[in-house]
């Protein structure tokens, strides 16, 4: 049996990820269930990307977006309210992982009905044409699979593209790297005027043409308070969506007093391990003096401003310009 998972219309994406996997580990598995929602501004990471290279994390802070770190793999998407994003859980099979084919196919066919010509490619990307409507991942626990995506409907692709041009020149790290593809809006391809959500009940009915009864799951006040507790510490904590980075270097070089100099650092778990400058020495002793609050600190914006509170002006603003927070 199917059901549409009813998450109250929640639109905060700490909660809708809580929601996504507590019902792929708690809910009873003889059932599959689907969740429909839409999220504030926000960007998500995969499961063992680098913030750092991925995304603009200036312009996060900046324009109020927030970063989420979810639990299935592949690369950076961007969550708005023009964007519907869809995940499906059910047992798993061998058969069944990597198989995107079979979770889209409803979404397909909900397109090719209103005269969307699109299709999955090889990447497991929903396009049309060459243009990246809907990107996809899975992730499995025991013996249940998560098969989830987006949609780009109406959503603002300039504040994506933005959000996604990340400052990442001299990072260097083992963590997976997005592909970046064109984008472009499922609305600029329909023959008549369709609003998201007169678009997310289409897709309601492509799924029960595939699978019959569409019954609706209602969370009962003890799941509440379990994807609460899920949500907060997980969800809602720099330590997972931003420590849980792996760990890389960052190398910058500076002209510092007419002289180059060249800054090393080393981020584990997100936090500044250790500063290294070399160069003429005066300029890098007067570097390093200046620095030797930042090791243990976050890469973050008030943790280094912090860090840099009692040192002259000038080298706090070009130590801020040179680490990306």
């Amino acid at each position: 049996m199917l059901y549409l998972i009813d998450n109250q219309q929640v639109t905060d994406p700490r909660l809708n990820l809580a929601m996504e996997e507590y019902a792929l580990r708690q809910l009873p598995g003889e059932n599959d269930y689907l969740h429909l929602y839409v999220n504030e501004p926000t960007v998500v990471v995969g499961r063992h990307q680098n913030v750092w290279e991925e995304v603009n994390i200036p312009y996060l802070r900046t324009h109020n977006m927030l970063l989420i770190r979810r639990i299935s793999g592949g690369g950076t998407v961007v969550h708005d309210p023009g964007n519907i994003n869809f995940s499906f859980i059910t047992r798993y099979t061998r058969e069944r992982f990597n198989n995107y084919r079979e979770f889209t196919r409803p979404i397909l066919k909900a397109l090719q009905k209103l005269g969307v010509p699109a299709r999955l490619n090889e990447r497991n990307d929903i396009v049309i044409a060459s243009f990246k409507i809907s990107g996809n991942a899975q992730f499995t626990s025991r013996n249940r699979l998560l098969s989830h995506g987006t949609l780009l409907f109406h959503s603002d692709l300039a504040r994506l593209r933005q959000a996604l041009q990340a400052d990442s020149h001299g990072i260097e790290s083992r963590a997976r790297r997005s592909v970046p593809s064109p984008v472009t809006n499922i609305v600029h391809y329909l023959s008549r005027s369709l609003t998201l959500a007169e678009f997310r009940d289409l897709l309601l009915d492509a799924y029960r043409e595939a699978f019959g009864t569409l019954r609706t799951y209602h969370f009962s006040g003890k799941d509440w308070e379990n994807i609460l507790n899920l949500s907060r510490p997980k969800y809602g904590s720099w330590d997972w969506n931003m420590g849980e980075s792996p760990p890389f270097i960052l190398r910058r070089t500076l002209r510092w007093r007419g002289s180059p100099v060249q800054m090393v650092v080393r981020v584990e778990k997100g936090r500044i391990h250790n500063i290294e400058f070399s160069g003429e020495e005066e300029a890098v002793q007067e570097l390093r003096a200046a620095s030797h609050r930042l090791p243990g600190r976050r890469l973050e914006y008030g943790e280094v401003l912090n860090g840099l509170a009692e040192i002259p002006e000038e080298i706090r603003t070009t130590l801020l310009q040179l680490l990306p927070v």
